[in-house]
C-alpha cells in the first residue's frame, strides 16, 4: 500500500457523496459585497457547514437525480461567480478527480486539480476567521487536505501525501468532537475506520509509519449505517459505501440487498444504483434478478451509451456491456460474450483503465466457478498488479490470496460441471 492509499477511498466517496447535500449560499468573507450573492439562504441542515450555493445546487441536484449530462462546465462557471468559497472550489477539483479516475486518456491528472484543492485550503482557512464559518473552514479544511493527498498518492510524491493525510484525518476527528452528529463527516471517518481496518498486516503496518491510525470496523460500519437513515442528505452515498462493505466483506446477503434496494427507491431514475444493483444480484448468484435490473439500468442511459461523447455515460455503457456479458458467460456459455470479456481486458478497446480491472476480476470469478483455479489466479493477479482503481485491485487481491467466490455463488455441481467443459474447450482459456 502506497503512502495517502488508507484514504484514498474516502476522497472518493466524497467525490460524490456531497453531491446528496443541500447548503446555502454564503458569502459573509468575500472579498466585495454582493447583494445577489447574499440571496436568502436554504433552511437545509448544515448549511453553515456545507456552503453550498444556490447555484451548485441546482447542478448537484439534476447531478443526483441521475441526469446524463456534464457538470464540469457548470461547475467551472459557478467557481467564476463565486470564488471566496471553499466547497465551489472542491466541486471543480473534485469533477477533475472523478473524471480522471474514469478516463486517464482524455482527462490526465495535471497541476490544476492539485491547485483547486490548495485554493480550497486557503478559503477555508480564511473561513476558519469568522467565527460565523469556523466549522465550514475546519470541515472543508479537512476535506481538501485529503482530496490533495490523494493527487500527490497518484503522482508518487507519497512524502507530501502522508503529511496532508494525517492533518486531513486529524481535521475530521476533531471537527466530529464539535460536531458529532454531522453526516460528512462520520461519512468520512466511519469510511476511514472501515476500510482501513480491512487492510492486511503490511497495509496496517505502513499506516503506523505514516503516523495514522488502523480503523475500528464495528466503529465505521455503525457510522455508515447512521449516515444512511432516512433524511440524511447523505444518504445517497452512504447506502452506496454500505452495500459495497456488507457485500464485500461481511458477506451479508440479506442486508446488502435491502440497502441497495432502498437506495434505487431513493433515486429510481440514476444509472449508477441500478447498475450497482445488478453488480451485487451478480455476486449473489441471482442472475435472472441481475438480468432485470441492467434493463432498469439500461433505461436509464441513452441509446448507445458506449458511443456517447460524455466520459461518465460512456463508462457506465461499458459497465453494462461487462456485467451483461458476464451473466452471459456464466448461463448461457456465450462465447461473444467471452471475448468480449477478454477484449476488455485491453484498455485500447476502450480506454478506460478500471475496466481492465473488472474484466480481470470477472473473468476471474468464471474460472473459478469452473474449478480451473490456474486460469483464475492469472487474471486476478493482472487485476491485481494493473494501475487503477485502488479498491477493485484489493478486491482482485483478496480473492487471490484465497477468499473463495464459489462461496458466495452458489452454482449446482451440474452447472459448473458444464460451464468447466466450455471453458476449456475455448482457445482463450489456454491464453
Amino acid at each position: 500500500m502506497h503512502t495517502g492509499t488508507g484514504i484514498a477511498r474516502i476522497w472518493g466517496v466524497l467525490i460524490v457523496a456531497l453531491g446528496c447535500v443541500w447548503m446555502m449560499p454564503c458569502s459573509a468573507w468575500a472579498e466585495t459585497p454582493d447583494p445577489v450573492k447574499a440571496s436568502t439562504p436554504l433552511t437545509i441542515p448544515d448549511n453553515e457547514v456545507y456552503l453550498i450555493t444556490p447555484g451548485l445546487y441546482r447542478i448537484l441536484e439534476r447531478f443526483r437525480a441521475g441526469e446524463n449530462f456534464e457538470p464540469l462546465p457548470l461547475l467551472e462557471e459557478e467557481l467564476k461567480r463565486t470564488p471566496y468559497i471553499p466547497s465551489t472550489h472542491y466541486w471543480v477539483a473534485a469533477r477533475k478527480m472523478m473524471l480522471y479516475m474514469m478516463d486517464r486518456a482524455h482527462h490526465p491528472i495535471g497541476d490544476e486539480i492539485a491547485r483547486h484543492y490548495e485554493d480550497c485550503i486557503v478559503r477555508a482557512k480564511r473561513a476558519r476567521k469568522v467565527k460565523t464559518f469556523d466549522h465550514a473552514g475546519r470541515f472543508y479544511e479537512a476535506v481538501c487536505s485529503g482530496g490533495l493527498a490523494s493527487v500527490y498518492s497518484m503522482k508518487k510524491h507519497y512524502a507530501k501525501a502522508g503529511l496532508l493525510a494525517r492533518a486531513s484525518i486529524q481535521g475530521f476527528v476533531d471537527f466530529l468532537k464539535l460536531r458529532p452528529d454531522h453526516d460528512g463527516t462520520m461519512l468520512a471517518v466511519g469510511s476511514y475506520n472501515y476500510y482501513t481496518s480491512q487492510l492486511g498486516t503490511l497495509g496496517k503496518v505502513l499506516l503506523g509509519l505514516l503516523g495514522l491510525p488502523t480503523g475500528d470496523r464495528e466503529k465505521g460500519l455503525k457510522m455508515l449505517t447512521r449516515v444512511a437513515r432516512p433524511g440524511s442528505p447523505l444518504d445517497v452515498a452512504a447506502h452506496m459505501m454500505l452495500a459495497a462493505a456488507l457485500t464485500q466483506y461481511e458477506k451479508r446477503k440479506d442486508e446488502a440487498l435491502e440497502v441497495s434496494r432502498r437506495l434505487v427507491r431513493l433515486v429510481p431514475m440514476s444509472s449508477n444504483v441500478h447498475l450497482s444493483l445488478a453488480n451485487q444480484y451478480l455476486l449473489w448468484g441471482e442472475f435472472d434478478a441481475s438480468r432485470k435490473t441492467l434493463e432498469d439500468a439500461r433505461r436509464c442511459l441513452p441509446e448507445h451509451p458506449t458511443e456517447s461523447k460524455l466520459a461518465e455515460v460512456r463508462a457506465k455503457g461499458h459497465i453494462l456491456v461487462a456485467l451483461e456479458a458476464m451473466l452471459d458467460v456464466l448461463t448461457r456459455q456465450d462465447a461473444n460474450a467471452l471475448q468480449r470479456l477478454h477484449d476488455y481486458t485491453d484498455v485500447k478497446t476502450h480506454g478506460y483503465q478500471w475496466m481492465v480491472l473488472l474484466a480481470d476480476i470477472y473473468l476471474g470469478h468464471a474460472y473459478k466457478l469452473a474449478g480451473l483455479d490456474d486460469e483464475a489466479r492469472r487474471h486476478y493477479r493482472k487485476a491485481m498488479e494493473t494501475e487503477g482503481a485502488r479498491q477493485v485491485r484489493d478486491m482482485a487481491g483478496g480473492f487471490l490470496e484465497g477468499e473463495d467466490i464459489r462461496k458466495q455463488i452458489p452454482l449446482a455441481e451440474e452447472q459448473r460441471e458444464k460451464l468447466r467443459a466450455w471453458l476449456e474447450s475455448r482457445p482463450l482459456a489456454q491464453k
